[in-house]
């Protein structure tokens, strides 16, 4: 049966992940990472799952990869791409440190107020390799996704996706993480307009 969840194998080289990773951890930009999630726990005991970077999608070297990644993905399923959507400007980069996961079991679009509500995907590739655990679990799918440099994974933002990380037990593990998005009607209606005006 199909799991809906798409793999890209070695979709980032190994040069393109060390960047990312060195640009995380580089003097500069500390005063930009932040901590994360923030959910009722992490407020609650100030015991944060990773450190993140917000990154522009849209605006990044992985830009094209993901594009005709995320085409790929949506050829198979016409219906999906029978609804306008979009890549999310915003995209995380993450890292988490040996022991550290976001182990609660969670989706990307829990139905939560705001641009939530409108995520149909989520993507993510894993930038290092991991030896002893690290991986990412879809209890629905019986399926742990091993982290290996570069591979990129597509699925879908729903509930019947939802999924939880396994801490790495002696590592460093990063990822690159983002969702995409259904356009708004008004959205829809500036690109139909768009379209049609090239057209003539």
């Amino acid at each position: 049966m199909d799991s809906f969840i798409y793999k890209v194998e070695k979709a980032l080289s190994k040069d393109s992940c060390f960047k990312l990773i060195d640009f995380m951890n580089n003097e500069h930009i500390k005063e930009k990472i932040e901590l994360g999630p923030v959910n009722p726990r992490t407020d609650l005991t100030g015991e944060f799952d990773y450190q993140l970077l917000t990154l522009n999608a849209h605006k990044s070297s992985f830009s094209d990869i993901l594009v005709k990644s995320i085409k790929l993905y949506s050829k198979q399923y016409p219906f999906l791409a029978s609804r306008p959507f979009t890549i999310s400007p915003a995209c995380n980069l993450q890292k988490y440190k040996p022991g550290q996961a976001y182990s609660g079991e969670h989706c990307e679009n829990d139905g939560n107020s705001g641009p939530i509500l409108l995520r149909n995907l989520a993507w993510m590739f894993y930038l290092n390799d991991i030896k002893i655990n690290g991986g990412t679990c879809f209890p629905n799918q019986k399926l742990t996704l091993i982290p290996r440099a570069g591979d990129l994974y597509i699925w879908p933002a729903y509930w019947t996706h939802s999924h939880y990380g396994i801490a790495a037990n002696y590592e460093e593990k990063y990822i690159l993480t983002g969702w995409c998005r259904y356009l708004t009607k008004s959205e829809s209606r500036k690109l139909a307009n768009k379209i049609s005006k090239y057209k003539k």
